[in-house]
């Protein structure tokens, strides 16, 4: 995929109701003090639905339905509306998610078949390494393709969640996206189990990843390979 993205709009979505006093502050696990100073991202691709009118058209209504259910399902997970404070305690302050829209001029298949993994990245959120005081823990971005394809990117702080976490995150905001009454929601009372503590400042707590030099490789099988055959197969038994 050769193609220049252009960025439309950034703005921050805020939870679409106050949080409440008593909960602005969320103790963060000693677990949670540990983990890197990264984001958990992930990449999602949608194609064109014309029966659904999901065409590059209207882009704008489909990213006011994206703002508008993200919002709602940020006053459920308050705390990825907020910002770390220090390295024990998040404040949620309903700062909000940063959200950013874009534009590229390619087709999405262009994008799947052969994709180029330093291209692809640019689909990505984001973020400030780290999740530093004052910064986003959540970046979403949405991308249109000349075709009326999305891609999604999201980018979730690793302090305050790990995949399955996101996942749950993610599930909620597409429950809201779709109108459903229900929504899945994660635990917010880790901290009591496993509590913060004071740790000596160490390199490792505060390195980065950014700037270090990381050799990427991908490999693709044939449809007709052994091996294409074999993951096919145990696929289809749910082995894997």
């Amino acid at each position: 995929m050769e193609a220049s993205l252009h960025v439309i709009s950034k703005e921050i979505i805020k939870p679409s109701s106050e949080t409440l006093t008593h909960l602005r502050k969320l103790k963060l696990t000693y677990l949670d003090q540990l983990s890197p100073p990264a984001y958990v991202s992930m990449l999602f691709f949608y194609q064109t639905d014309e029966s659904r009118g999901l065409i590059s058209t209207n882009h704008i209504q489909i990213s006011q339905q994206l703002k508008q259910s993200l919002s709602n399902t940020l006053t459920l997970f308050y705390p990825l509306a907020g910002r770390i404070q220090d390295r024990s305690v998040v404040d949620c302050n309903d700062a909000g998610a940063e959200f950013i829209v874009a534009r590229v001029e390619a087709k999405l298949d262009d994008a799947l078949q052969e994709p180029i993994i330093e291209q692809v990245k640019h689909l990505t959120a984001e973020a400030t390494a780290g999740a530093l005081p004052g910064t986003a823990l959540v970046v979403v971005k949405v991308t249109f393709f000349d075709c009326g394809g999305i891609a999604i990117g999201v980018s979730v702080s690793h302090k305050l969640a790990d995949t399955a976490s996101v996942m749950t995150f993610l599930n909620a905001w597409a429950a809201s996206c779709r109108g459903d009454a229900e929504f899945p929601r994660f635990s917010l009372d880790l901290a009591n189990y496993f509590p913060a503590r004071e740790f000596p400042d160490s390199p490792y707590l505060r390195k980065l990843t950014s700037n270090e030099k990381i050799v990427t490789k991908r490999f693709l099988f044939e449809s007709g390979s052994r091996l294409s055959f074999y993951l096919e197969t145990f696929h289809g038994c749910g082995q894997i």
